[in-house]
């Protein structure tokens, strides 16, 4: 029967593999991933967001090919793989039925193209587990070193990796008495000391970024609740997702293995729901715990025939469902009034890219408050472009790649919303906004020619508050001390008449509380360091704010200098 055919499974791989490289071709580059393809310029140890392996999987399939197609060309073998591995863990007695439960898992859907850390993570989550399972029947030496090999493609691919071994350890508190398990930590510690050093020498970006900079601005609302229940349907599928809830709850462990997989799955689910306490979680949080729920679910289903004609129909819709999505991805087929409102915002970069390219010429392109913009342009064109993050957006990559110090007094086209502007700073400045641009997803945006760009992000700026909890309405006096990390003074007057001041923000949920100018820093010549301060009164209304201190030139925004440092009013 079909449902026993080995050769059933080898054909699904046949028509997986087909039409994956037709997508990754067809499909322009989702916003992350041109971010992803920056990365990929200049191979490192680490990046801002994220761990070192997706940058590599990127550059070995864009060495192939120079396109969408070469970007995502690892991460199509990688879900090939991915699914490899997954069979083998299934035990699969029923060929067909695991076909369409791969199929129906919309995770497999988009990691099975696009070039995401998620993709690898998942490859290297279900490694650990075929590992961890021969691993367990003897703890030997031989399978620990495996394990510690693929614990560190789990941390390199990315951070939510070292959920699956917390919660792997916690189900089986009796590793912490192996030495063997111990032989595996070494080895994983060993091999990921190269990320760890590049963290040490560029001052722990991307902890600042995951622990505090990307969260100080959430709040608890309980629609966090629903959007991420929504988050959790897209991922595994709206059809199935009660099913598979319910055999993850009512799943008996047979042993070690058994109990990894329920403890990781249903930690991976639970701990976003604690977590939302403080605010918003994503959906891809829950990613670490993907592929323990697809098996336990499988082997339950697998079970208990009576539920294969639902996995079958529901399949089937799923089916239409999916191949009408990956067509709109390549044409876009709705109405207008519909294509706003999915905001996929795929189509028409590399048409917008080259009209950006014609208006720059051989100039730079600076985009302000957003790192995406930039990456698109970069990878379409191939020119060099920058993002300026203003004091209300977040650091990203290009920070660390010191691309900005290289654009100081160079002429640039500055590309941005109207919004980051405001318009006091553009009346007295004597600048007029009169040139704008459409973005792919109908927006227009203003643009100007910066004959002698200057910002000021590469300047780090040091807050030294005594004591970060303050009574209400007190002032007091906050020293600062701006460095400069290069070998050339900084001579601030070189940005021509435009003056150039330190500002503060006090935000609260990410909105400004207090925003002040503090100091004109126009005739400083900055040479190593430079100490100040300025003086704050705290507001009356108690709560958790943020200080942040920045360098603003003339009408732009300010920048971001400082890291965040947290201020609990009393």
């Amino acid at each position: 029967m079909l449902k026993n055919n080995r050769h059933t499974l080898w054909i699904f791989l046949a028509f997986w593999l087909i039409i994956n490289l037709v997508q990754a071709y067809f499909t322009g580059l989702f916003h992350d991933e041109a971010y992803y393809y920056f990365y990929s310029r200049h191979l490192a140890w680490g990046y801002y967001d994220h761990p070192p392996l997706v940058a590599l999987f990127i550059r070995s399939g864009y060495l192939i090919f120079h396109n969408e197609l070469g970007v995502r060309l690892f991460y199509v073998f990688l879900s090939m793989g991915t699914i490899l591995i997954v069979h083998k863990l299934s035990e699969v007695k029923n060929e067909a039925l695991f076909d369409v439960m791969i199929f129906s898992f919309m995770i497999f859907q988009v990691t099975g193209f696009l070039a995401l850390p998620d993709a690898v993570l998942l490859f290297f989550t279900s490694l650990f587990f075929l590992v961890y399972r021969k691993y367990t029947g003897s703890y030997g030496t031989k399978d620990a070193v495996l394990l510690g090999l693929v614990m560190a493609g789990m941390f390199y691919s990315k951070y939510l990796g070292i959920l699956v071994i917390f919660f792997t350890v916690l189900s089986n508190l009796r590793l912490l008495l192996k030495k063997s398990f111990w032989l595996a930590v070494m080895v994983t510690t060993v091999l990921f000391l190269p990320h760890l050093f590049w963290q040490y020498r560029h001052d722990f970006p991307s902890f600042y970024y995951h622990l505090l900079e990307r969260s100080h601005d959430e709040i608890f609302r309980w629609s966090n609740f629903g959007d991420f229940i929504v988050g959790q349907l897209g991922q595994i599928n709206p059809f199935l997702f009660i099913p598979v809830i319910f055999f993850l709850i009512i799943f008996k462990p047979a042993g070690s293995y058994d109990k990894a997989l329920k403890f990781t799955a249903a930690g991976s689910l639970l701990l976003p729901f604690l977590l939302m306490i403080k605010g918003r979680v994503e959906a891809n949080w829950s990613m670490a715990g993907l592929i323990p729920l697809f098996l336990i679910a499988y082997r339950m289903i697998e079970n208990r025939p009576k539920i294969y004609r639902f996995i079958y129909i529901s399949g089937g819709i799923t089916f239409i469902l999916i191949i009408l999505i990956r067509v709109l991805m390549v044409f876009n087929y709705l109405p207008e009034k519909y294509s706003k409102m999915i905001k996929l915002d795929l189509y028409e970069w590399e048409e917008f890219s080259e009209n950006v390219s014609k208006i720059a010429g051989e100039r730079p392109v600076v985009f302000i408050g957003s790192y995406q913009n930039p990456s698109e342009y970069i990878f379409y064109t191939g020119k060099k472009a920058h993002v300026f993050n203003n004091a209300l957006y977040r650091k990203n990559q290009f920070d660390l790649e010191r691309i900005e110090e290289d654009l100081q007094g160079k002429e640039v086209v500055l590309i941005f919303p109207r919004k980051t502007i405001a318009p006091f700073e553009l009346l007295e400045s004597g600048t007029t906004l009169n040139d704008s641009i459409q973005f792919p997803n109908g927006r227009y945006q203003s643009y100007i020619i910066d004959t002698n760009y200057r910002t000021y992000n590469f300047l780090p700026v040091k807050i030294l508050l005594e004591d970060n909890v303050i009574k209400a309405g007190t002032e007091l006096e906050i020293p600062v001390i701006m460095s400069n990390p290069g070998v050339d003074p900084v001579i601030f007057n070189k940005s021509g008449p435009e003056i150039v001041n330190l500002t503060y923000y006090l935000l609260q949920y990410g909105k400004p509380v207090i925003y002040k100018k503090f100091e004109d820093i126009s005739l400083l010549v900055l040479k190593d360091e430079y100490q100040t301060s300025f003086r704050m009164t705290a507001p009356e209304k108690p709560g958790i704010y943020y200080l942040k201190v920045s360098v603003k030139r003339g009408w732009l925004p300010p920048g971001i200098n400082s890291r965040l440092v947290k201020v609990k009013v009393e």
